[in-house]
Order: C-alpha cells, then sequence, then structure tokens
C-alpha cells in the first residue's frame, strides 16, 4: 500500500503523511537497536496491534478466575497476602498442577524461603508433576536469592532465556537483607529497624525486574504475610511486609482468609469429639489492574484437609453468581440439554450439597458446566451482574417455598 502524500502549499513539493513519517523513524530506530546486539523480535517501539499478546495463565480455582473475570497475566506481578493457615502455598500449587495438564511445557520454580522445606506431600496431592518444578536452593540473603532469580530470566545480553513459566516466592516475608544478616543483634535495630531494611530491599529489587521487564512472558507470585500493626491506634489494624512496593508493583493483589470457626467443615460434631474435614477460605481481590474485571470483588471456596478445593461445590457457587444456577428456598434449579429431544429440561436439587453429590457421579455435567461459567466470564461484568440478580417472579417463588 503506498504512503498517502500531500503538497506543500509553500514549496509545491510533495510530502508524505504523519503514518508514513511515523513509519519511517520507527524503522530508523529498530535498524539503531539491532546493530546494537538487540533481537529483531524485540523492536524498541512498534504499533500496539502489533505488540505479541501471551495467554493467560489459569489458577486452578474456579471461584478465584470467576473473581479475575479471567485468569492472570504473562509477564506480571501478583501478590498473595493473608494469616498463617489461609491456604496461600495449596493456592499454588493448585495453580502449578492446573497448568501443567493444559500445558506439557509449563515449568514452574519455587523459591520456599520460610526454611523447613518445600512442603512436597502437598504438591504431590495437587498433582503436581515435580519433574516439572524446580526448587532453588535457599539463598542465605534476600540480595543473593534475586541475584539467581536474574540469572534465570536473562542471559548477559539481556536476552529472555524462556525458561519458566511462573515463578513463587514463598514468602516476602521470610527474605532477610543482608545488612541485617551482617549486623550485630544489639545495633541492629538502634540503626534501622529491620521492616526499614526489607522495605527498601523490595523496591530496589522489584525497580530493578519491573524496570528492566526482566520477566518476559514469566508471571512472579509473591507470597506475603499479615502482620499486626503495633503502631496504629486502634485494634485491628495490619501491615505488609516490604514496604509500599509490595502493594505498588503487583498488577493483581489477592487476601484471603481462613474462616476459623463458621467455617469449619466438621463432622460428628458432638460434646465429645468432632472431626474437622477442612474450611472455608473467603478473599477479596484487593487490586486489579489487568483490565479484565473491576477490583474488590469477593469469592469463597471449601477446602478439604488433604483433597485441596472441592470443586463440585466451587461449581455450584459460582454458577450461581453467574445466573446459571438459580436458588428457589431450598432447592438450585438448573437448565440442561435433553440429549433425545435436543431441548432444554430444567432440573431440580434439594440444596447446593445435593448437585454436588450430582455432579461428582456425573463428570461430564460438570465439565459442561465449568465451561459454560468460562464462556461467561468472557461477557462484560455488566451484562454478568444484571443475569445474576433476582427477578420479581424468583422472589416471589422463593417466599412461597419458604412458607410452605
Amino acid at each position: 500500500m503506498a504512503a498517502a502524500t500531500t503538497t506543500n502549499p509553500k514549496t509545491k513539493a510533495p510530502e508524505t503523511s504523519r503514518a508514513a513519517r511515523m513509519d519511517a523513524i520507527m524503522e530508523k530506530l529498530n535498524k539503531a537497536a539491532t546493530k546494537r546486539g538487540r533481537p529483531a523480535d524485540r523492536p524498541i517501539i512498534q504499533r500496539a496491534s502489533q505488540a505479541v499478546q501471551h495467554p493467560l495463565m489459569g489458577t486452578g480455582n474456579l471461584a478465584l478466575d470467576w473473581a479475575l473475570r479471567g485468569w492472570f497475566g504473562r509477564g506480571q506481578m501478583v501478590m498473595v497476602g493473608g494469616p498463617d493457615g489461609s491456604g496461600k502455598t495449596r493456592m499454588m500449587f493448585d495453580l502449578i498442577a492446573y497448568n501443567q495438564k493444559l500445558d506439557p511445557e509449563f515449568t514452574a520454580l519455587y523459591l520456599f524461603v520460610e526454611g523447613g522445606g518445600v512442603p512436597i506431600d502437598a504438591a504431590v496431592e495437587a498433582g503436581v508433576d515435580l519433574d516439572r518444578m524446580h526448587l532453588l536452593d535457599f539463598e542465605k540473603s534476600g540480595e543473593g536469592l534475586f541475584d539467581r532469580l536474574s540469572e534465570l530470566l536473562i542471559d548477559q545480553n539481556g536476552d529472555y532465556l524462556d525458561l519458566l513459566d511462573v515463578i513463587i516466592l514463598d514468602s516476602l516475608a521470610a527474605v532477610t537483607p543482608k545488612a541485617e544478616i551482617e549486623a550485630e543483634a544489639k545495633e541492629g535495630f538502634e540503626k534501622e529497624p529491620q521492616q526499614a531494611r526489607l522495605a527498601a530491599l523490595t523496591s530496589r529489587i522489584f525497580r530493578n525486574i519491573m524496570g528492566r521487564n526482566t520477566l518476559g512472558k514469566c508471571t512472579l507470585i509473591i507470597l506475603n504475610q499479615m502482620r499486626a500493626d503495633l503502631a496504629a491506634k486502634y485494634a485491628g489494624a495490619v501491615s505488609w511486609p516490604g514496604g509500599h512496593a509490595a502493594k505498588h508493583f503487583p498488577k493483581v493483589r489477592l487476601i484471603l482468609r481462613a474462616l476459623t470457626t463458621d467455617g469449619r467443615i466438621v463432622v460428628d460434631a458432638g460434646k465429645t469429639t468432632e472431626r474437622v474435614l477442612g474450611n472455608t477460605v473467603r478473599g477479596i481481590v484487593d487490586k486489579n489492574n489487568t483490565g479484565h474485571a473491576a477490583p474488590y470483588q469477593r469469592f469463597e471456596y471449601q477446602y478439604r484437609y488433604g483433597l485441596g478445593v472441592d470443586h463440585q461445590r466451587n461449581l455450584v457457587d459460582v454458577a450461581k453468581a453467574a445466573g446459571i444456577v438459580r436458588p428457589r428456598g431450598a432447592w438450585v434449579f438448573v437448565d440442561v440439554m435433553d440429549a433425545e429431544t435436543g431441548t432444554m429440561q430444567e432440573m431440580k436439587f434439594n440444596g447446593a450439597a445435593k448437585m454436588a453429590e450430582h455432579l461428582v457421579q456425573h463428570p461430564e455435567f460438570a465439565a459442561a458446566l465449568e465451561q459454560h461459567i468460562r464462556e461467561t466470564m468472557k461477557r462484560p461484568l455488566s451484562e454478568t451482574v444484571s443475569a445474576a440478580a433476582p427477578t420479581d417472579d424468583t422472589e416471589d417463588e422463593s417466599s412461597e417455598d419458604s412458607e410452605a
């Protein structure tokens, strides 16, 4: 296609359009960068329509995918925070196992800084292929840890090595700055508090990683722990190790909380004995800059010890939020396709637990329901909310069922 030309009214000479001049400048800058050693497939300037869009990364948790209205983005930083026992590590193992099933070349690097070794048994229970999950040996200082990390992401020429799909740091609160290790215990807090040293290290490292675009298509997930804010004047205030950098640089920030009393999944409950089978985890997408959905979306799922997320119950709860499953009183209704007649038929179950049992016995029905939910995620958020909102007829039927 020939470049559009116009005539200069003063010189009467033809001149090219602004777009054509911009293309010429782009070509000149990219050729100069290639001569300096930059790869030809990584131009320093290009049109947005020509930019490479990396595929997204699933989380393996349908409730979280629904809250995000999609998956984690590649080349981004994600922070998952919460108190001890909120299920952060198990969520990461579920994420690795889920993506390994989708992609036979999916490779993960797990940095377990908290000491005591990585819980391999929990990874095996989640279905992780240990041959495609690598462990980085414990580094003495936080500076050394991130130096090894940079060597796995880019080479000496600044080219992406493209070796890893996800890097999980467990956890940021356990990273120890070099200055704190070398300082003696007595003089450590007199010169500079430990929190300030970790915040300075976190800010410097995150600027280095994100400023140079070191990640490429790799996603960096940072687990963080909730700490009590002792300087606050009111009860219940919390702080996050890593300072403001731990909140600013991640594109997505999740906060998990396990319900320790009301959320317990208990059988044989009695005055003398009971067996706790699992727990209920509630979370909130505290920050979401991916553009897929608005922030502050809440999600909830049930976690069973030794088994992981209760996927069938998760399906029912998310289907309710999507408007696919319609609760009416104590019953839930869903439309299914009749294979014989080819028409939609309404099925009803006496509660979400009964429907979850039906999904266990009919995995093909569960797969079709999940596919329907994931197709609903592609719709705008306003349409999804209106579809899930109860109608006047539904409210009337619910009141009738409750009275009956």
